[in-house]
């Protein structure tokens, strides 16, 4: 509610220019937006954990309008080629609320959207109850875009098959090589085991 109290107040500034009210308004509907995703995971982090989420589960971080973006367009399960829709979250999204209380509680840091632990980046995305591989073949992202060295598929099931049948990537050669790094995807519960979430 603070944010929306500081918004009227700084939109209420007859000097305001639009340049200046836009990306207050993006921050804290997105703020909000993230606020309602956490909502959803407390729950999820009480039982399982014992005790409530901290900050009470509902304290987004201080990102820059650029990086909430990024985090609500993740939390939909939507690649970086593609536009957030959501007004909220729905209930479908508690598992990526539950995997950013758990990954805050425990990270060492953050760049941007993603967490930072034991020197490696971790994207969290939305699964929505579907394969593993499939979400990770929707996401094949421009080679431009940065690559998070794990991404945590919340809600996802290991399906132990690739989700296609046709080989990813180029065959390594002379003339065009394989490409950058690759991000290894995680189902949550893996993500649990292996970082001691």
């Amino acid at each position: 509610m603070g944010d929306i109290v500081r918004l009227t107040k700084f939109c209420a500034r007859p000097t305001a220019s639009g340049n200046e009210v836009l990306p207050e308004i993006r921050k804290a509907y997105s703020n909000v937006w993230v606020r309602k995703l956490y909502r959803l995971g407390a729950a999820l982090y009480q039982a399982a954990k014992g005790i409530a989420p901290p900050g009470g589960g509902f304290n987004p971080p201080d990102l820059d309008v650029d990086a909430f973006y990024d985090l609500r367009r993740d939390s939909e399960g939507v690649p970086t080629n593609r536009a957030a829709r959501r007004r909220a979250p729905d209930a479908s999204s508690a598992q990526t609320g539950f995997a950013h209380l758990l990954l805050g509680a425990v990270a060492d840091g953050r760049q941007r959207s993603w967490y930072t632990k034991a020197g490696q980046t971790i994207r969290v995305v939305h699964g929505a109850g579907q394969g593993l591989t499939t979400v990770e073949d929707r996401f094949n992202e421009p080679p431009s875009v940065p690559k998070a060295d794990i991404v945590i598929c919340a809600g996802a099931i290991e399906q132990g098959v690739p989700g296609s049948i046709m080989g990813k990537g180029l065959p390594a050669g002379i003339v065009r090589s394989k490409g950058g790094a690759k991000s290894r995807w995680i189902t949550l519960e893996a993500a649990q085991a292996e970082l001691a979430l």
